[in-house]
């Protein structure tokens, strides 16, 4: 019989022994969540890994782009579900030493963590110098800059104009996951109160198709100082998923700009049957009707270059394989625009870092990042930036960095407050600004003057509430903050006067 004393011995050794293995186990795991939070697929940047990109749920394109957000966030559940695993392992380890030593507590409830979301840094309410902020200048004694950029959407409707609302009653795209969506609101937005949008307008809901509010636009491009504006284009008879055909405005909008001294280049939307062949028929047709207008914008990269050619953005051209796009933008295919009246400069979406070799391929002239959230997607990752205009240089490609001034489109993903960039009165802004003029890129784009669901606008808002609701403003600034900032931030881009 082993002497009582050994007995004792042997159950303490057993008991530290058990508690040295959970102590490693604990540090594995704790390890392993530190490790996935700080790398590149980080549950904070979930979409760092996507495939695609997140669809604006404007064109036709809504299932496979929706997929990405599914993809990431299916992703997360994933790790949260290794995580719990890992954490129940530890529990019915601690209750076996807890058993052995007959030391009981009560078993704590489990909580259910909430989406963690990016700091915020609210210590400066202004990032305006002093002589912009108290500049008097009105939009007329600015100097618009060709060089600067930004995407504008048309597709806004409202009674008065179209005989009903148009994306501002923009629906609530549900979660694909059924369990999930029931959590969230669903249905549409019920304008003027209540519209698809985390801020509110300073023009209410406007129409697109409104003279006064296209004139209102361009007058507040003009203060920015921004040159060109890049209308989001389908060909006529189509429209994205929200809205109605609008290639109609466009002599309307070109005739404005020009008013102001703007120019109109093309955002290309996707839309159901894009091909090749059909872009190119996209490109013959807007030549043919507004190329010989004068607010048509057309670009010279260099003094070698022997003419000015149109620039066309293409979104979502990844969709398209490279070999497809090499039959109309290498020199040489039966079907090449090049060197004919319908050439241009094509810039395509830069999404994943793969996509440099489908630029090459594809025979484009340059491409652009879009996004306003910092590290949703390889091109728009501020810290990318500097490998991309390297790469450019050295392949004659025209980089276009798109910096915005913030991100939330939970007025229509509610459940996506994960991919919020909240705007810090500016600092944001500044940030990607900052990113991109380090860079000394030929061009900038804004994302965006009005892309309103997406919260990426730099157009005038104003604080609205209505009933226990308060959308999101630019105070303690005024409604013409953005605008202003956008001027200030980029006064070093080059100044072309043409």
């Amino acid at each position: 019989m082993i002497p009582r004393r050994f007995r004792s011995l042997r159950c303490i050794a057993t008991f530290i022994v058990t508690l040295f293995l959970l102590g490693c186990i604990s540090a594995v795991v704790v390890i392993t969540r530190v490790v996935d939070l700080e790398g590149p697929m980080s549950l904070l940047e979930p979409f760092e890994r996507g495939k695609s990109l997140m669809e604006r749920n404007h064109g036709e394109n809504k299932q496979q782009r929706e997929n990405v957000i599914k993809e990431s966030h299916d992703d997360k559940m994933a790790d949260d579900e290794k995580a719990e695993r890992g954490k129940k392992f530890i529990n019915d380890m601690k209750g076996n030493v807890q058993n052995m030593t007959k030391l009981k507590s009560p078993r704590k409830k489990k909580l259910i963590k909430s989406e963690k979301i990016p700091k915020r840094n609210v210590s400066v309410t202004s990032y305006l110098r002093e002589d912009v902020k108290k500049d008097s200048r009105i939009w007329s004694d600015i100097q618009p800059n060709y060089n600067l950029h930004a995407f504008y959407y048309p597709w806004y409707g409202n009674p008065d104009h179209n005989g009903n609302y148009y994306h501002w009653n923009h629906e609530y795209i549900p979660h694909w996951n059924k369990n999930v969506a029931k959590k969230w609101v669903t249905g549409i937005h019920s304008p003027p109160h209540d519209v698809g949008s985390n801020f509110y307008p300073h023009l209410g809901c406007y129409s697109s198709s409104d003279d006064d509010i296209i004139g209102e636009h361009m007058k507040q491009m003009r203060f920015a100082g921004i040159g060109v504006l890049v209308l989001s284009w389908y060909p006529p008879g189509k429209a994205d998923g929200q809205g109605i055909p609008s290639d109609g405005l466009v002599p309307k909008i070109m005739d404005i700009a020009h008013e102001h001294q703007l120019k109109v280049a093309f955002h290309s939307e996707p839309y159901n049957g894009r091909s090749e062949s059909t872009f190119a028929n996209d490109v013959k047709y807007i030549v043919d009707s507004y190329g010989s207008h004068p607010a048509f914008y057309k670009y010279q990269g260099s003094k070698k270059a022997k003419e000015a050619l149109p620039v066309f953005y293409l979104y979502d051209s990844y969709l398209l394989n490279a070999t497809f796009w090499a039959n109309i933008f290498r020199h040489g295919s039966p079907k090449s625009l090049r060197g004919t009246r319908y050439d241009g400069i094509f810039l395509a979406l830069f999404v994943e870092s793969k996509h440099r070799s489908e630029v090459l391929r594809g025979g484009f002239d340059g491409f652009y990042t879009y996004f306003a959230s910092n590290r949703f997607t390889y091109g728009s990752t501020w810290t990318s930036w500097k490998i991309l205009r390297q790469f450019a240089s050295r392949s004659n490609l025209l980089f276009v960095p798109s910096v915005g001034p913030g991100y939330i489109d939970t007025r229509v993903r509610p459940w996506n407050g994960i991919n919020t960039k909240w705007r810090d009165h500016g600092a944001y802004y500044k940030g990607s600004f900052e990113a991109a003029m380090s860079l000394n890129p030929p061009i900038v784009s804004i994302t965006s003057f009005n892309e309103w669901h997406e919260g990426t606008q730099i157009e005038k808002a104003i604080p609205y509430r209505y009933g226990n609701f308060s959308y999101l403003d630019y105070t303690p600034n005024q409604p013409d903050y953005y605008l202003r900032l956008t001027r200030q931030l980029s006064e070093d881009l080059k100044h072309p006067n043409r």
